[in-house]
């Protein structure tokens, strides 16, 4: 999957107005991530302001882990050329996330290095 990183704006929005959320640890896919992404993006074009949270497979995503999370998955599609094939969500902050790169690959995010 492409990225076309030229067509991202930003846009002044209203903050969440109480961002909260309860998930689990655990991987989120590629198709989950893009999905939740398009949800975000009509959330947001429809009511002006960031959401609460966002809902997963895993749980209810606070926004300020979205934020997070996709900043991670578009430096990793930065430095790559591709989409990460998931994101491993875990608490904000913590230790480095991770995400699969391939078969059993990992890519360490906050370094972007090859395993």
């Amino acid at each position: 999957m492409q990225v076309n990183l030229s067509a991202i704006t930003s846009r002044s929005v209203e903050a969440a107005p109480r961002p909260n959320g309860s998930y689990k640890h655990g991987n989120i896919y590629r198709s989950e991530y893009v999905r939740v992404a398009k949800n975000i993006i009509g959330f947001i074009e429809g009511k002006g302001t960031a959401p609460n949270y966002a809902s997963t497979s895993l749980g209810r995503i606070p926004f300020s882990q979205l934020v997070y999370m996709y900043s991670k998955i578009l430096a990793f599609y930065g430095a790559k050329g591709i989409l990460p094939i998931c994101y491993n969500l875990t608490s904000l902050p913590s230790t480095p996330f991770y995400i699969l790169q391939g078969k059993d690959r990992l890519s360490e995010l906050q370094g972007i290095k090859d395993s």
